[in-house]
Parts: C-alpha cells; sequence; structure tokens
C-alpha cells in the first residue's frame, strides 16, 4: 500500500496516549511516518516513552485542552511538528459508575468537561492544519462485554459526529478535509479472538487511504474486522480504494 503515497507524512494524535493510540502510533511508526501524540496525564506521558523508546519518529506532549492556557502553551510544539493530519480520539466521558445510573448533574459536568476541552482542541489546531490535510475524528473508546463480546461506546460516536458536521457546515475552502471514523470494534484487546478486534495495522492503513482522498465532501466512514471501510453516509459515490481493507 504504501507505493502510491508518500512516506514520512507526520500525524497528530489528540489524546492518543490510550490503547488506541499506542496501538496506531506503532504502526504509523513501523511505516514510516511520525507521530505526536497528546495526553493529560505525567505518568502516562512517561510511560508512554519507555514503551516507545525503541522508535524513532514518535513524541508526547502533556497538553489539557481543557485548560485554554495549556493549549497555548502547546501551540509552539505544534508549529515545530507541523503535522499533515490531525486524529482527534473521543474517549468515554470521565464519570464513575453506569452511563445509565450515575446522576444527570454529574453527567452534565463530565460531558460539558470533555466537550470543552475537544472545542479547544480543534480551535487548536485545525487552523493550522495545511490544505491538504485531514483531521479526523473517531470514537477512540470502544467497550469490550465481560463474556469478550462488541460492546460500542455510543456517546463517543455521536459526540464525533456532531461534531463533525458543524465543524464541516463551518469550513472554509481551502481548508483541510474533515472525516469522522467510527471504529465497530475494540482495537487490540489482550485475550479478545483476532477475528473480532482491529489491529493497528488495519487503523493506521485506513488513515492513509482517508488521508490521500482528493474529495472534500464531508464523509462518515465505518471500520470493522472483516468488512474492512466502508462509506456510513457521503454525499457522492466511493472510490474503489475503500476496498482495499476489505
Amino acid at each position: 500500500m504504501q507505493g502510491d503515497r508518500d512516506v514520512g507524512e507526520k500525524w497528530l494524535l489528540l489524546g492518543g496516549m490510550g490503547r488506541v493510540g499506542r496501538a496506531l502510533s506503532r504502526a504509523l511508526v513501523e511505516g514510516g511516518d511520525r507521530v505526536l501524540v497528546t495526553g493529560r496525564d505525567e505518568e502516562e506521558r512517561d510511560s508512554w516513552g519507555r514503551d516507545f523508546s525503541w522508535a524513532e519518529g514518535v513524541s508526547a506532549e502533556v497538553v489539557d485542552f481543557g485548560s485554554e492556557t495549556q493549549a497555548e502553551s502547546f501551540v509552539a510544539a505544534l508549529r515545530s511538528f507541523a503535522p499533515d493530519h490531525a486524529v482527534l480520539s473521543f474517549g468515554q466521558p470521565d464519570c464513575e459508575g453506569r452511563l445509565t445510573e450515575i446522576p444527570m448533574r454529574e453527567f452534565d459536568r463530565c460531558l460539558r468537561d470533555q466537550l470543552r476541552a475537544q472545542l479547544v482542541a480543534v480551535r487548536t489546531v485545525l487552523p493550522r492544519l495545511p490544505e491538504h490535510g485531514l483531521f479526523l475524528l473517531i470514537n477512540g473508546s470502544t467497550a469490550v462485554g465481560a463474556d469478550g463480546g462488541r460492546g460500542l461506546v455510543h456517546v463517543p460516536a455521536a459526540a464525533a459526529l456532531s461534531l463533525a458536521r458543524v465543524l464541516a457546515a463551518e469550513q472554509e475552502e481551502p481548508g483541510p478535509r474533515i472525516a469522522t471514523l467510527l471504529l465497530e470494534a475494540a482495537v487490540e484487546v489482550p485475550g479478545l479472538p483476532l477475528e473480532r478486534q482491529l489491529s493497528g495495522e488495519t487503523l493506521a492503513a485506513a488513515l492513509r487511504i482517508l488521508a490521500r482522498r482528493s474529495r472534500r465532501e464531508p464523509c462518515v466512514f465505518g471500520l470493522a474486522p472483516g468488512a474492512g471501510l466502508r462509506a456510513v453516509s457521503t454525499t457522492v459515490e466511493e472510490s474503489s480504494d475503500l476496498e482495499e481493507l476489505a
């Protein structure tokens, strides 16, 4: 697949220090790309550094986009890295307890804090992407039930879809393309059968396909084991490149 694309692209993974971000970063770096990852926790950053001590072209920054001051401080690192593309990962709201049982006041607080941080991240990064770039929103939190079955966390997916629609409506050309990728399975979960999960390599290949699309229409894509990458919602017919992961 690398024969028809330029290697050495630079990816910014916002909120990418979790399992999905680690799997994706490894695959991107092994494929010749460079990666800058952000997270809110210094201990997580240090753990990340140990796990990727073998890799060149990968770095991590601690930044809490819930703080506009920290976001402004991150701009210097952002300009220095000069990413080609950015991925904003939507995690599950940071609430304790079952989503169906949590008090609404607590849920409102969690959702407000999360959406505020994501909006600040968008305002910080999107204007600084190149015209050829891709700004991709993904539901980075995919839960796996106790029985090992697939159980999607719908709140992050809904948030990613809603924000993508707003950004696409406001986007002025020329500017980076905006898309949403819905992960329909967990990513590299130990103990889960391989046929029921996504690998970092599959996810990285999907991102590279989306990054080289020339169409600017806002689109929603799904990625599932065995089914590959497919258009879920789009205003145009998709080209055959989406069949590469099938």
